[in-house]
């Protein structure tokens, strides 16, 4: 089991806790970030890709093996690391299964739909200490059930 963080769309207090849960349950996790996203404070396993359309997500869904956890806020590649047997999660700490990213993928959808008519403006709401909490306890949690297999 490893971790692999979609670093292109991640806040960086979810990158440092996730790295931080890494350490201390003694799990690899790996950065995957474009040339655009490159930090002073990349850490010591980053995989860094050019700035093609997606490159990140094709490199995180073709890297993905069984029981890795991805922590990722993009709902099709939440899709892709389910068929190979991984375990995604958001950032704000929803657990995606087979069970419910059809609607998460319809949901976008449908959005996507409304932004195009002029219907929806905005994004998500801005990212809060409670998300953080929300992410912190799916991903130990994800971490744990994953240890025990």
């Amino acid at each position: 089991m490893r971790i692999l963080i979609d670093g292109d769309g991640c806040p960086r207090v979810i990158k440092e806790k996730t790295y931080d849960l890494g350490l201390a349950y003694n799990v690899e996790v790996i950065f995957y970030t474009t040339i655009a996203h490159i930090s002073q404070r990349n850490h010591p396993n980053c995989i860094i890709l050019d700035n093609e359309m997606q490159s990140v997500d094709i490199r995180i869904a073709n890297d993905t093996k069984k029981k890795d956890i991805v922590v990722t806020q993009d709902y099709g590649l939440a899709s892709m690391v389910i068929a190979k047997g991984g375990n995604p999660i958001g950032v704000r700490g929803e657990i995606f299964t087979a069970e419910n990213i059809d609607s998460y993928l319809l949901v976008r959808h449908e959005n996507q739909k409304l932004r195009k008519s002029g219907l929806l403006r905005g994004g998500p709401p801005k990212f809060s200490h409670c998300d953080l909490v929300v992410f912190q306890e799916g991903l130990a949690n994800l971490v744990e059930k994953n240890r025990k297999k």
